[in-house]
């Protein structure tokens, strides 16, 4: 069997498929979807005498919270509390925060849990270049704290859960 045909026409389908042309306005990066998905920062808030988590012990709602960006003193909404069908989930119970900033700063917010108390939560955002001429920057998160009272980072299986707090009230 000969299989130079063969040979050749997978050469030339690579050659088409990895060979692209410029569009008309000489841009690479049009048609290019160069944003990034949303942090979610999560925290879990325990009951400082029991140890139970209280979003599910004290059933809260959504209404029964507010977040707060202290910058500018507005209550910010995206934010919600996760109650998964799978308990054994370690963000079972946790309120999770999406984080769509792409400035680089420090972003300091305050969360009251009805009349259980509040945390202020913390994070910095820095910019870093990529390398990449179709997205020259990217916008990691750090510092995730809770500037008010002591917290621990997450923990599941023993390891750590990125971008998950956990503190008591």
């Amino acid at each position: 069997m000969n299989l130079r045909p063969l040979l050749a026409l997978t050469i030339l389908a690579v050659l088409a498929v990895s060979c692209r042309k410029k569009d008309q306005s000489g841009n690479l990066c049009d048609g290019v979807l160069n944003e990034s998905p949303p942090t979610t920062i999560s925290l879990k808030f325990i009951d400082k005498t029991t140890g139970e988590n209280l979003l599910i012990t004290k059933d809260i709602k959504d209404n029964d919270v507010s977040v707060t960006d202290k910058l500018n003193n507005q209550e910010i909404k995206n934010w919600r509390i996760f109650k998964s069908d799978s308990t054994t989930s370690p963000l079972h119970g946790t309120l999770q925060l999406k984080v769509f900033q792409e400035t680089e700063g420090q972003y300091p917010y305050l969360i009251q849990l009805g009349n259980i108390g509040n945390a202020s939560l913390s994070y910095t955002i820095s910019k870093k270049e990529t390398g990449n001429p179709c997205k020259q920057f990217y916008f990691p998160i750090s510092d995730i704290k809770i500037t008010d009272r002591p917290f621990t980072l997450m923990e599941h299986q023993g390891k750590t859960v990125p971008n998950a707090l956990v503190t008591e009230l």
